[in-house]
């Protein structure tokens, strides 16, 4: 294929998830920046710069974000709350690669974080193929809050932040996602040096002064959509 993967190297030694963006933990991971902002008429001028790093070992997935951000605003709060309205960062995953998902109409997981550190994750069903995104009638299972309260996160604002912030600032997030949720809500999966799974990065904030929708891989549908499954890039564990 001549699209490029992003590359998911691992960990030396389970990295600080309050570590600064240049602490020598997560030196080994590979850099990917979301770029690709939603041009349509409801998005505002405001592009955050916004960049991501990925590892693993036996048992997490591990994400550190970085974001240049204005117009910060929280106030979704609590396991499954609509996270996506505040200033968050987001990454879908299927956990194989994206050819195989397509044949099977695989199931992907959506897992978002608030720069407050509260999160959403759910199992959906495969929405690639579908002409219209409705939020409302996406097929999906919340994972549930026992696993939930096993994702270790960590950000660098408060839990709330209202009323928003409007000057320029930089907040980072980082979790320790357990790949045993992944196994136990999703099924058996292939993680080792040379496996492949599927997958995008975003940064949102639908309901600040700015609204903005960014991802890492180009999201080809239309209407424009987080959700479309056929447009996640590549990821190959190393």
């Amino acid at each position: 294929m001549s699209e490029s993967a992003y590359r998911i190297h691992r960990a030396a030694t389970p990295p600080a998830l309050d570590a600064a963006w240049d602490d020598p933990a997560w030196a080994n991971a590979e850099v990917a920046e979301i770029t690709y902002f939603h041009e349509g008429p409801e998005a505002s001028a405001h592009r955050p710069a916004t960049a991501v790093r990925v590892l693993y070992d036996d048992d997490n997935l591990y994400l550190q974000f970085e974001v240049h951000d204005r117009y910060v605003r929280v106030v979704k709060h609590g396991h499954h709350a609509m996270v996506c309205r505040d200033s968050c960062v987001e990454f879908f995953f299927a956990p194989m690669p994206r050819e195989q998902a397509a044949a099977v109409g695989a199931a992907y997981f959506n897992l978002e974080t608030n720069a407050g550190g509260h999160q959403l994750m759910y199992r959906c069903k495969n929405q690639g193929e579908i002409e219209v995104y409705i939020p409302e009638e996406i097929d999906y299972e919340p994972v549930p809050d026992l696993w939930m309260d096993r994702i270790a996160v960590w950000t660098s604002l408060p839990s709330r932040l209202e009323p928003e912030i409007t000057e320029p600032m930089i907040w980072r997030a980082a979790m320790a996602l357990p790949l045993a949720l992944v196994r136990k809500v999703h099924g058996p999966i292939d993680i080792h040096p040379g496996a492949e799974w599927s997958g995008n990065f975003y940064k949102c904030g639908d309901e600040t002064s700015h609204p903005h929708w960014a991802s890492w891989r180009p999201i080809q549908s239309e209407p424009f959509r987080f959700h479309d499954s056929s447009s996640f890039g590549r990821l190959v564990f190393t």
